[in-house]
């Protein structure tokens, strides 16, 4: 289709004559018909946004919340109204909490579709007119001009210092020259200077344009139908906590018929039998985990903000623990997203950019009129707007293009008499900055004298010299210093520099300037400007390195600007394809992408299928991927990745479709969350071991006694108190537990990395096995001396209870043994035991809650017993977790420091 065809490499007078159209425009009768042929210039249809209500009862499919559910339809069934309505309390409260999280879902292509304006001028009929954007047909004529979005694209017919701002299909902040001139069928999106987008915004200058492409078509259009197609994928969370789910429930089901049949082969009566069925399911559900671990995530999402990013999903803050690849922008992220003055040269010497309080004469001699007269150049050859902030005296605000805005600010923090030079100098007259032109001149005059000053492209400028400034005096330039000065701007490129020469001419005095005036110069100097790294961003890599994340860089920049970047940042660049092009990618397979994609750590010029690309050729290998972005073209690599990473101040269309935004542009940010991120896997972890290890604890014992002919040592209210009411605090307080500083000196664990793994399934055992071969033995002991069974289950349940809280001291690491990790470091844990104890006593105690859960008050010796038992378990619980995984860990560590 037309509209598909590459116009950046079609001459103007061929476009308009291949759309019939001219600099009148089109026929209003012509446009109608058109609209009728072409449809609307509207973004295509994405599927409806999810419903509140679909929200909801999707948090009812997780097969840990399934669970409660039939746990619950059991109680009810054989008359446990209590234990029916507690569980499903619970299960609604976690249902409750996942949907409120989640209700913000994807607003992606509302946000977009608000992005771009209504209305857009026209020339149809000869006469210029508003019409709105869905109108516009391809051969209209767009009116362009200064603050204007543009409302299809659109080739340039004639253009007046027009300047686009692209950023939100680019990525890059620095505004691009248009003009109507032909380029090469290989020029990427970023180098079309002779194109128009939709939705980038003019920022200078007038054009006239013919739209060539509307609605899906449009750049816009191809990312919408990007976002579209882009599927969501479960995180790793989800998949394991749908795996530890079904395990869960397997598990549940298996001893639930096991105990059923073993209860009718032992004689026991249906009836008993059920109900003892129904204890093991009961107790072998963690009740208490689903909402555990949406505690967890939503605590450490508060965690997350408070290092400046916003976590938008739940589970987003557990995935950023699994990130192996940071794909990152270079603007704004990993550096300022600002120009700034890097490095001057002048007279044979070269100042770098700290040596602003250090220019004056008293320290430079006889080379300071010759800085002195560079930045004279730069100073008042300009068009920039740098005042003080209003609220804060430390800050700028700036008006203007962000180079001159970089010159004017490196003046005025400098010692150089610049109010002096303001205010002694007055503008006469202006040549513009124009892409084909390549530099700006001006008039300057100071009393009666008038001098031209001139700044611009070096490889300009100097074909216009012929002397230059040295020790104050106007000198011959000489071939020798020709080939000196081109010799040392080579060089200065090569390093990603942006280069702006600058030359006078004194005594002008033609009454008007043109460009047949350029000629005669006189050479002062180079000055290099860059946008560079942020402080904290070198620190960052190293803390990534040390984790085993990689960092790869993504840019639309130059390829020597990003080569540069990335050598100032210690990426490997040394090869000679350390650095690939939209243009390589364009003819590489996805296989063979696969493979770039393993060496490769910086691509550059790309477009936004370039990113995508890029993102799954990482996922095909395996990889769990972050990619940072900003821009509408940055939407669909968002979605993709398994951790879309949008900037602050980027789009709205970017946070949107994004999982975390970092609220400061930084990518040490980035590198926070990740490490929060794997403390709250590890957290996940210590929970789960904490909940199956006293569920499993609890099966047993009731196994057991059913095994040994003993009646049901704790009854399923019993056990539910335990799960859901005692446990449930240091359950939570768990989840407040700081994090530990090894987790970034470890690589990231796999995609497939199992919470619950051998080694946790070997401790619960362990931990279940300890535990009620204690309380078993003293069950038969106390039985055979005529306790009552009402007094024998209240200190079965207390045991219980008792072991559980202080067994969660054990969980707090799986490096350090218990004695080495500091008992305040975790006041809500310390308060969240004291608290079980409390409601223990209460369940003891209190007349109705004995009626309730059928107890009775215990004796000092019953309670000797159960902290006996507690402390017990504890040592060999520590003993264990030391032999299973804090050995293993401790010898991976010294393998890993030994690579």
């Amino acid at each position: 289709m037309h509209q598909q065809k590459a116009w950046h490499t079609i001459s103007v007078a061929e476009t308009l004559k291949f759309f019939k159209t001219g600099r009148e425009g089109l026929p209003k009768e012509a446009a109608q018909k058109r609209l009728e042929t072409y449809g609307e210039n509207t973004l295509p249809r994405i599927k409806k946004a999810v419903t509140p209500l679909k929200i909801f009862l999707h948090q009812w499919e997780s097969p840990l919340i399934l669970l409660l559910v039939i746990a619950a339809v059991i109680s009810f069934f054989v008359g446990d109204v209590v234990d029916a309505m507690v569980i499903i309390a619970t299960a609604f409260l976690n249902a409750l909490v996942g949907f409120v999280q989640e209700h913000k879902a994807n607003r992606a292509l509302l946000a977009l579709k608000e992005f771009i304006q209504e209305w857009a001028t026209v020339v149809r009929s000869g006469q210029q007119e508003r019409a709105r954007v869905e109108t516009l047909v391809p051969g209209d004529i767009l009116v362009l001009e200064a603050g204007d979005k543009v409302g299809a694209d659109a080739r340039v017919i004639r253009a007046s210092e027009l300047r686009i701002d692209e950023k939100v299909l680019t990525g890059e902040s620095v505004p691009v020259h248009k003009n109507n001139g032909q380029l090469p069928e290989t020029a990427t999106l970023a180098e079309r200077s002779n194109m128009c987008y939709r939705g980038t915004t003019v920022t200078s200058g007038t054009a006239h344009a013919v739209v060539v492409a509307t609605g899906q078509y449009t750049e816009f259009g191809k990312i919408a139908q990007l976002l579209a197609e882009t599927p969501d994928d479960a995180t790793p969370l989800q998949v394991q906590i749908t795996k530890l789910g079904r395990f869960l429930a397997g598990l549940v089901a298996a001893l639930a018929v096991i105990v059923f049949v073993a209860g009718l082969l032992r004689g026991h009566s249906f009836a008993e039998t059920f109900l003892i069925s129904v204890a093991v399911a009961v107790a072998a559900v963690p009740e208490g985990l689903v909402i555990s671990m949406t505690t967890i995530l939503a605590i450490g999402m508060q965690k997350i903000l408070k290092k400046n990013a916003l976590v938008r999903r739940l589970v987003t803050a557990e995935t950023l623990g699994s990130v192996s690849v940071i794909a990152t922008d270079k603007t704004g992220t990993l550096t300022l997203g600002e120009m700034r003055v890097a490095e001057f040269h002048v007279d044979g010497f070269n100042f770098g950019s700290s040596t602003t309080t250090k220019l004056v004469p008293s320290l430079l001699g006889k080379v300071y009129p010759s800085i002195e007269m560079l930045w004279k150049v730069g100073l008042l050859c300009n068009n920039a707007s740098l005042t003080h902030a209003a609220r804060d005296p430390e800050a700028w605000k700036a008006l203007g293009d962000s180079t001159e805005v970089a010159l004017k600010r490196y003046v005025y923090e400098s010692a150089l008499p610049y109010q002096h030079w303001e205010s002694g100098f007055e503008r006469e007259d202006e040549l513009a900055f124009t892409s084909e032109r390549k530099y700006m001149a001006v008039v300057a005059r100071a009393g009666f004298n008038r001098t031209l000053l001139v700044k611009g492209a070096p490889e300009v400028i100097l074909k216009h010299v012929s002397r230059y400034f040295s020790n104050g005096r106007v000198k011959p330039f000489t071939k020798k210093e020709h080939e000196e000065w081109h010799e040392r701007v080579e060089t200065l490129g090569k390093q990603g520099l942006r280069l702006l020469a600058c030359a006078f001419k004194e005594e002008y005095r033609d009454p008007e300037l043109q460009e047949r005036a350029i000629h005669g110069l006189v050479f002062v100097g180079i000055i290099a400007l860059k946008d560079p790294l942020r402080k904290e961003v070198k620190e960052a890599l190293e803390v990534t390195q040390r984790a085993g994340v990689r960092t790869i860089m993504i840019t639309g920049d130059h390829p020597l600007t990003a080569r540069a970047v990335g050598k100032e940042l210690g990426l490997d660049v040394s090869a000679q394809d350390s650095v690939i092009t939209g243009d390589v990618l364009n003819t590489l397979t996805p296989a063979a992408l696969q493979h770039v994609v393993v060496k490769t750590n910086i691509f550059a010029r790309v477009d936004p299928v370039h990113k995508i690309a890029i993102l799954k050729a990482l996922q095909a290998n395996g990889e769990v991927v972050a990619m940072t972005g900003d821009g509408v073209n940055d939407a669909p690599a968002l979605k993709g990745a398994d951790i879309g990473v949008a900037v602050g101040s980027g789009t709205t269309i970017a946070k949107e479709t994004a999982d975390l935004i970092l609220l400061d542009d930084n990518f040490k940010t980035i590198v926070a969350a990740v490490q929060e991120g794997r403390s709250i896997f590890e957290t996940i972890k210590k929970e789960v071991l904490y909940m199956l290890a006293n569920s499993f604890s609890e099966v047993i014992l009731v196994v057991g006694a059913l095994i040994l002919g003993l009646p049901l040592p704790v009854l399923a209210i019993q056990i539910l108190w335990v799960n859901l009411i005692v446990d449930s605090f240091p359950n939570i307080a768990l989840a407040f537990e700081p994090g530990e500083r090894e987790v970034m000196f470890e690589p990231p664990r796999a995609r497939a990395t199992k919470i619950l793994d051998r080694n946790m399934k070997i401790l619960v055992f362990i931990i279940g096995v300890v535990s009620d071969f204690a309380l078993l033995w003293v069950m038969v002991w106390l039985s055979r001396r005529g306790v009552e069974l009402v007094d024998l289950r209240s200190l079965m349940f207390t045991a219980l209870a008792v072991n559980s809280l202080f067994f969660v001291f054990a969980c707090r690491s799986f490096r350090r043994h218990i004695l080495k990790k500091n008992i305040f470091e975790n006041p809500f844990l310390l308060g969240a035991v004291g608290l079980g104890l409390g409601l223990m006593i209460m369940a003891l105690y209190v007349p109705a809650l004995q009626t309730v859960l059928h107890t009775t008050p215990l004796s000092w010796n019953g309670w000797f017993i159960a902290f006996s038992i507690a402390g017990v378990n504890i040592i060999l619980i520590e003993i264990g977790k030391y032999v299973l995984i804090v050995k293993k860990q401790r010898i991976q560590g010294l393998s890993t420091n030994a690579q």
